[in-house]
Protein backbone atom coordinates (compact mmCIF):
# COMPACT_ATOMS: atom_id res chain seq x y z
CA UNK A 1 0.00 0.00 0.00
CA UNK A 2 0.97 3.27 -0.64
CA UNK A 3 0.33 7.05 0.51
CA UNK A 4 0.83 10.45 -0.86
CA UNK A 5 0.96 13.49 1.01
CA UNK A 6 2.67 15.62 -1.07
CA UNK A 7 0.07 17.03 -3.04
CA UNK A 8 -3.54 16.17 -2.49
CA UNK A 9 -3.38 13.05 -0.50
CA UNK A 10 -4.17 9.57 -2.11
CA UNK A 11 -3.57 6.07 -1.04
CA UNK A 12 -3.91 3.58 -3.49
CA UNK A 13 -3.07 -0.45 -3.20
CA UNK A 14 -0.76 -1.08 -6.04
CA UNK A 15 -2.80 0.35 -9.09
CA UNK A 16 -5.44 0.65 -7.61
CA UNK A 17 -6.90 3.79 -5.43
CA UNK A 18 -8.63 4.20 -2.53
CA UNK A 19 -11.61 5.99 -2.04
CA UNK A 20 -10.93 7.62 1.55
CA UNK A 21 -14.24 9.54 2.02
CA UNK A 22 -15.05 13.06 2.80
CA UNK A 23 -12.56 15.32 4.67
CA UNK A 24 -12.81 14.94 7.87
CA UNK A 25 -12.16 11.20 7.47
CA UNK A 26 -9.57 12.26 4.83
CA UNK A 27 -8.08 14.69 8.13
CA UNK A 28 -7.66 11.86 9.86
CA UNK A 29 -6.18 9.28 8.19
CA UNK A 30 -3.36 12.52 7.33
CA UNK A 31 -3.04 13.18 10.94
CA UNK A 32 -2.12 9.49 11.65
CA UNK A 33 0.20 9.75 8.30
CA UNK A 34 2.00 12.72 9.94
CA UNK A 35 2.63 9.92 13.23
CA UNK A 36 3.16 6.70 11.70
CA UNK A 37 3.84 3.79 14.25
CA UNK A 38 2.79 6.08 17.21
CA UNK A 39 -0.16 6.37 18.83
CA UNK A 40 -2.40 9.61 18.83
CA UNK A 41 -4.68 10.05 21.94
CA UNK A 42 -8.38 10.30 20.67
CA UNK A 43 -8.32 13.94 22.57
CA UNK A 44 -6.41 14.99 20.25
CA UNK A 45 -7.64 13.42 16.88
CA UNK A 46 -11.17 15.14 18.32
CA UNK A 47 -9.65 18.24 19.20
CA UNK A 48 -7.70 18.64 16.05
CA UNK A 49 -10.56 17.26 13.74
CA UNK A 50 -13.41 19.61 15.40
CA UNK A 51 -11.07 22.26 17.57
CA UNK A 52 -14.04 24.11 20.09
CA UNK A 53 -16.80 21.57 18.51
CA UNK A 54 -14.24 17.97 19.80
CA UNK A 55 -16.67 17.31 23.23
CA UNK A 56 -18.77 14.51 22.68
CA UNK A 57 -17.64 13.74 19.37
CA UNK A 58 -16.15 10.03 20.61
CA UNK A 59 -18.86 8.24 18.39
CA UNK A 60 -18.33 10.39 15.62
CA UNK A 61 -14.50 9.79 15.51
CA UNK A 62 -15.59 5.89 16.00
CA UNK A 63 -17.47 6.30 12.31
CA UNK A 64 -14.88 7.91 10.95
CA UNK A 65 -12.18 4.98 12.23
CA UNK A 66 -14.31 2.11 11.38
CA UNK A 67 -14.70 3.51 7.94
CA UNK A 68 -11.66 4.11 6.77
CA UNK A 69 -10.19 0.72 8.49
CA UNK A 70 -13.26 -0.73 6.07
CA UNK A 71 -11.40 2.05 3.05
CA UNK A 72 -7.73 0.17 3.75
CA UNK A 73 -8.33 -3.19 4.39
CA UNK A 74 -11.59 -3.51 2.11
CA UNK A 75 -11.37 -7.30 2.51
CA UNK A 76 -11.37 -7.78 6.24
CA UNK A 77 -13.78 -10.31 7.88
CA UNK A 78 -15.12 -8.33 10.64
CA UNK A 79 -14.50 -11.44 12.93
CA UNK A 80 -10.58 -10.18 12.89
CA UNK A 81 -8.89 -7.67 13.89
CA UNK A 82 -7.51 -4.71 12.12
CA UNK A 83 -3.93 -4.78 10.51
CA UNK A 84 -3.17 -1.16 9.85
CA UNK A 85 -5.53 1.23 11.87
CA UNK A 86 -5.54 0.07 15.33
CA UNK A 87 -6.89 0.74 18.44
CA UNK A 88 -4.52 1.35 21.31
CA UNK A 89 -4.07 3.18 24.65
CA UNK A 90 -6.33 5.39 24.25
CA UNK A 91 -6.21 6.38 20.93
CA UNK A 92 -5.12 4.71 17.21
CA UNK A 93 -2.07 3.96 15.67
CA UNK A 94 -1.74 3.56 11.84
CA UNK A 95 0.84 0.66 11.47
CA UNK A 96 2.71 0.69 8.39
CA UNK A 97 6.07 0.78 7.03
CA UNK A 98 7.34 4.25 6.49
CA UNK A 99 8.86 3.96 3.39
CA UNK A 100 4.79 3.28 1.86
CA UNK A 101 4.58 7.32 2.26
CA UNK A 102 5.82 9.43 -0.23
CA UNK A 103 7.48 12.04 1.69
CA UNK A 104 9.49 9.30 3.58
CA UNK A 105 10.72 8.50 0.14
CA UNK A 106 10.95 11.93 -0.72
CA UNK A 107 13.42 13.17 2.18
CA UNK A 108 15.33 9.50 1.93
CA UNK A 109 16.39 10.57 -1.93
CA UNK A 110 17.20 13.87 -1.00
CA UNK A 111 19.82 12.97 1.54
CA UNK A 112 20.89 10.20 -0.84
CA UNK A 113 21.98 12.35 -3.41
CA UNK A 114 22.78 15.04 -1.43
CA UNK A 115 25.81 12.94 -0.41
CA UNK A 116 26.84 11.96 -4.18
CA UNK A 117 26.87 15.75 -4.79
CA UNK A 118 30.40 15.91 -4.50
CA UNK A 119 31.36 12.79 -5.67
CA UNK A 120 28.90 12.13 -8.78
CA UNK A 121 27.28 14.81 -9.92
CA UNK A 122 25.42 12.88 -12.56
CA UNK A 123 24.11 10.54 -10.20
CA UNK A 124 23.13 13.31 -7.75
CA UNK A 125 21.12 15.36 -10.20
CA UNK A 126 19.41 11.95 -11.19
CA UNK A 127 18.52 10.63 -7.66
CA UNK A 128 17.37 14.46 -6.76
CA UNK A 129 15.16 15.04 -9.66
CA UNK A 130 13.81 11.84 -8.92
CA UNK A 131 12.77 12.90 -5.46
CA UNK A 132 11.24 16.21 -6.20
CA UNK A 133 9.19 14.10 -8.94
CA UNK A 134 7.05 12.67 -6.26
CA UNK A 135 5.58 15.69 -6.01
CA UNK A 136 2.04 16.75 -7.02
CA UNK A 137 1.69 19.75 -5.99
CA UNK A 138 2.07 21.61 -2.20
CA UNK A 139 2.35 19.01 1.01
CA UNK A 140 -0.76 18.36 2.62
CA UNK A 141 -2.78 20.77 0.05
CA UNK A 142 -5.88 19.57 1.09
CA UNK A 143 -5.89 20.76 4.60
CA UNK A 144 -3.74 23.86 3.98
CA UNK A 145 -5.84 25.69 7.16
CA UNK A 146 -5.66 22.91 9.40
CA UNK A 147 -3.45 23.38 12.54
CA UNK A 148 -2.42 19.69 12.72
CA UNK A 149 -0.73 19.78 8.77
CA UNK A 150 0.54 23.47 8.70
CA UNK A 151 3.91 22.95 10.42
CA UNK A 152 4.48 19.80 8.77
CA UNK A 153 3.90 21.18 5.29
CA UNK A 154 5.83 24.49 5.74
CA UNK A 155 8.92 21.89 7.14
CA UNK A 156 8.52 19.81 4.02
CA UNK A 157 7.97 22.94 1.63
CA UNK A 158 11.36 24.14 3.13
CA UNK A 159 13.39 20.95 2.55
CA UNK A 160 11.62 20.82 -1.08
CA UNK A 161 13.64 23.83 -1.86
CA UNK A 162 16.91 22.88 -0.69
CA UNK A 163 16.37 19.76 -3.12
CA UNK A 164 16.25 22.36 -5.77
CA UNK A 165 18.93 24.10 -4.65
CA UNK A 166 21.19 21.11 -4.43
CA UNK A 167 20.14 19.71 -7.30
CA UNK A 168 21.07 22.92 -8.89
CA UNK A 169 24.43 22.48 -7.85
CA UNK A 170 24.54 18.75 -9.12
CA UNK A 171 23.71 20.46 -12.49
CA UNK A 172 26.62 22.96 -12.26
CA UNK A 173 29.09 20.33 -11.23
CA UNK A 174 28.26 19.28 -14.44
CA UNK A 175 28.73 22.13 -17.03
CA UNK A 176 25.17 23.52 -17.26
CA UNK A 177 25.27 27.53 -17.14
CA UNK A 178 22.49 28.79 -19.65
CA UNK A 179 19.90 25.90 -19.38
CA UNK A 180 19.60 26.58 -15.34
CA UNK A 181 19.49 30.33 -15.75
CA UNK A 182 15.49 30.62 -16.16
CA UNK A 183 14.72 28.09 -13.22
CA UNK A 184 17.20 30.18 -10.82
CA UNK A 185 15.40 33.74 -11.85
CA UNK A 186 12.31 31.95 -10.84
CA UNK A 187 13.36 30.41 -7.42
CA UNK A 188 14.80 33.92 -6.52
CA UNK A 189 11.75 35.46 -7.55
CA UNK A 190 9.66 33.12 -5.05
CA UNK A 191 12.38 33.30 -2.83
CA UNK A 192 13.73 36.71 -3.14
CA UNK A 193 15.65 36.61 0.69
CA UNK A 194 16.83 33.28 0.02
CA UNK A 195 21.29 33.61 -0.79
CA UNK A 196 21.82 30.11 -2.10
CA UNK A 197 19.87 30.55 -4.94
CA UNK A 198 21.74 34.01 -5.94
CA UNK A 199 24.70 32.80 -6.02
CA UNK A 200 23.96 29.67 -7.53
CA UNK A 201 22.55 32.27 -10.17
CA UNK A 202 24.90 34.55 -10.15
CA UNK A 203 27.49 31.87 -10.90
CA UNK A 204 25.16 30.16 -13.84
CA UNK A 205 24.81 33.82 -15.77
CA UNK A 206 28.65 34.20 -15.35
CA UNK A 207 29.53 30.99 -17.04
CA UNK A 208 27.20 31.84 -19.61
CA UNK A 209 28.77 34.78 -20.76
CA UNK A 210 26.61 37.02 -18.89
CA UNK A 211 28.79 38.91 -16.58
CA UNK A 212 26.70 42.00 -16.29
CA UNK A 213 23.68 40.32 -15.65
CA UNK A 214 25.36 38.41 -12.70
CA UNK A 215 26.27 41.92 -11.38
CA UNK A 216 22.69 43.08 -11.16
CA UNK A 217 21.53 39.77 -9.91
CA UNK A 218 23.94 40.52 -6.99
CA UNK A 219 22.84 44.38 -6.82
CA UNK A 220 19.17 43.94 -6.82
CA UNK A 221 19.38 41.44 -3.72
CA UNK A 222 21.71 43.60 -1.87
CA UNK A 223 19.79 46.14 -2.08
CA UNK A 224 16.77 44.10 -1.27
CA UNK A 225 17.93 42.93 1.93
CA UNK A 226 18.98 46.15 3.02
CA UNK A 227 16.04 47.85 2.15
CA UNK A 228 13.58 45.15 3.79
CA UNK A 229 16.09 43.13 6.38
CA UNK A 230 18.42 45.92 6.86
CA UNK A 231 21.24 43.62 6.01
CA UNK A 232 24.23 42.95 3.86
CA UNK A 233 24.83 40.09 1.54
CA UNK A 234 26.91 37.45 3.18
CA UNK A 235 30.80 37.59 3.34
CA UNK A 236 31.02 34.75 0.93
CA UNK A 237 28.31 36.24 -1.56
CA UNK A 238 30.10 39.39 -1.71
CA UNK A 239 33.48 37.63 -2.38
CA UNK A 240 31.85 35.76 -4.92
CA UNK A 241 30.76 39.61 -6.43
CA UNK A 242 34.13 40.41 -6.54
CA UNK A 243 35.41 37.77 -8.14
CA UNK A 244 32.98 38.45 -11.06
CA UNK A 245 34.05 41.75 -11.38
CA UNK A 246 37.56 40.44 -11.81
CA UNK A 247 36.82 37.88 -13.99
CA UNK A 248 38.32 35.54 -11.52
CA UNK A 249 36.04 32.87 -11.71
CA UNK A 250 37.26 29.42 -13.24
CA UNK A 251 35.09 26.59 -14.62
CA UNK A 252 35.06 24.58 -11.63
CA UNK A 253 34.41 27.02 -8.95
CA UNK A 254 31.10 26.74 -7.21
CA UNK A 255 28.60 29.11 -5.46
CA UNK A 256 27.99 27.02 -1.98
Amino acid sequence: MQFRILGPLAAAQGSVPIDLGPHRQRSLLALLLLHPNRVVPSDRIMEELWGAAARGKENALWVHVSRLRSALEPGRDGQRPPRLLVTRDHGYELQIDPRSIDAHRFEAAAASGRALVAADADQASAVLAGALALWRGAALQDFAYEEFARAEAERLECVRLDVVEDRVEADLRRGLAGELVGELQGVVRRHPFRERPVRQLMLALYRAGRQAEALRAFDRYRHRVAEDLGLEPSPELRRLQERVVRHDLHPTDLAR
